[in-house]
């Protein structure tokens, strides 16, 4: 019962972001590590060494995860009145968004897969339960040893008849699990999002998650850093 509440202020967070005038549309992206290695967390290995995170990685692809709208969200709070009678409202380069896909895709349930894997690539998959409630066009968000594999179903009717690999990935020892994304796209601590903003594209990468209550389904808050070396004109 008490899911009730946050799922409510969920999707009224999704329909204000997505209606409110002062929303931005939005392309996600993330970092892919294409340094060869043998896999360890989900990186390649360093030297025999695990890495941590890839912050300092130069050998990088950025995926594109989808397409969405963005809205300032700062958390309000007194501020410092300054001898001109203006206020001082914090650090310039840091920013608040909620965030919403474009689309969600799908309330499905039941698909289960199991996949073939050579020499540490997804190579297959085979459909065990093909669900029903599904959209062409979801994405599996696979769990396993290895990183790299992508891959999106293919529905009729709701109920999944295919699967489409885009790639492989590296670095699985055994075969990952996965599930189906409802979402169009899931953001995640250091991932990008691109305001469109006339001809330009503004740069932000996420460097935290926040959430607004304590009961899952939890409202998230993202707090971004702004990333003028990503910046582009189009």
């Amino acid at each position: 019962m008490l899911n009730n509440v946050p799922d409510a202020i969920n999707k009224l967070a999704r329909n204000v972001v997505i209606n409110h005038p002062n929303s931005f549309n939005c392309t996600g992206v993330r970092k892919r590590v294409t340094r060869a290695g043998p896999i360890v967390s989900g990186l390649p290995t360093l030297g025999g060494l695990g890495v941590m995170s890839n912050d300092d990685e130069e050998d990088i692809d950025w995926d594109l995860l989808g397409n969405g709208y963005a809205l300032k969200a700062e958390s309000f709070s007194p501020s410092m009145m300054m001898d001109r009678q203006d206020a001082n409202n914090g650090f310039a380069d840091e920013f608040k968004f909620l965030i919403e896909p474009e689309v969600l895709q799908g309330n499905g349930s039941g698909a289960a897969f199991t996949f073939v894997v050579t020499a540490g690539v997804v190579t297959s998959a085979v459909i065990v339960s093909g669900g029903t409630g599904y959209m062409t066009g979801q994405k599996l968000v696979f769990v396993g040893v290895g990183t790299g594999a992508v891959a999106a179903i293919v529905a009729t009717d709701g109920v999944i008849t295919s699967v489409a690999l885009s790639a492989g990935g590296t670095g699985y020892a055994v075969a990952p699990t996965a599930t189906v994304d409802d979402y169009g796209f899931t953001v995640k601590k250091h991932d990008v999002i691109y305001l469109i903003i006339g001809d330009t594209r503004q740069a932000f990468e996420i460097v935290g998650v926040e959430t607004t209550s304590d009961i899952p389904p939890y409202t998230k808050r993202y707090v971004c850093n702004i990333r003028d070396d990503l910046h582009f004109a189009v």
